[in-house]
């Protein structure tokens, strides 16, 4: 009964952290610095390791966090210059048309044809998906 009581606030915190760590690396301090493998170092407010955490825990926030700093990474990158087309924008819209959402056949690029579109998509689908997963 307990687990089941605390799972809401499990998937609140969870996705608080989601969204409070892309923005740190879309507009906040993530944005300008470059990216600390050590997270005891960074200025990064979440997902930073403690001493108590195991070797896997650890692991596992470094990762988030590399996730998270691609991510944000892809909206820096989103109106500058591509190898392959104009813009990376370009080269999304190219690359998604033939990507859809399972059991709808709607293609992902549909999402990344404004940067504030994208942005929205991220921020709500990410969180669902990985609640549904």
């Amino acid at each position: 009964m307990g687990q089941t009581l605390s799972l809401p606030f499990q998937i609140l915190k969870t996705t608080t952290t989601f969204w409070g760590g892309l923005s740190y690396y879309l507009w906040g301090a993530g944005r300008h610095g470059e990216y600390k493998a050590d997270g005891a170092k960074s200025d990064f407010p979440y997902l930073k390791p403690n001493s108590a955490d195991s070797k896997e825990t650890a692991l596992f926030k470094q990762q988030a966090r590399i996730h998270l700093f691609s991510l944000a990474s892809a909206f820096y990158l989103y109106n500058k210059p591509h190898y392959r087309k104009g813009t990376y924008r370009d080269d999304l819209l190219d690359n998604l048309r033939n990507v859809a959402i399972p059991g709808t056949g709607i293609p992902l690029s549909l999402f990344v044809s404004t940067k504030l579109l994208a942005l929205a998509f991220c921020a709500t689908a990410t969180p669902v998906v990985s609640f549904a997963a």
